[in-house]
């Protein structure tokens, strides 16, 4: 059944995808499995401030609907 809900949710997870820096800190991430702020930082030669924001822009769109996080994630990973 169509649901506008489950398009705005995939939406918002695109949304949280939509710059280069998030989408290489989420690579690093599904390659290297856990890191921190200062790992990312060692591995992408940006600023702390810079990972600290995508971060958590990540965190509040990417990782709150864990539905559309792994539908969207595992289609991704295929790609890499």
């Amino acid at each position: 059944m169509f649901s506008l809900l489950n398009y705005e949710k995939d939406a918002e997870v695109f949304k949280a995808l939509a710059h280069p820096v998030r989408i290489e800190i989420l690579k690093e991430l599904i390659i290297r499995g856990a890191c921190n702020v200062t790992q990312i930082v060692g591995i992408l030669g940006i600023p702390q401030s810079t990972v600290s924001q995508h971060l958590a822009k990540m965190k509040s769109s990417l990782f709150q609907n864990p539905l559309s996080q792994s539908r969207i994630l595992s289609g991704l990973m295929r790609r890499m």
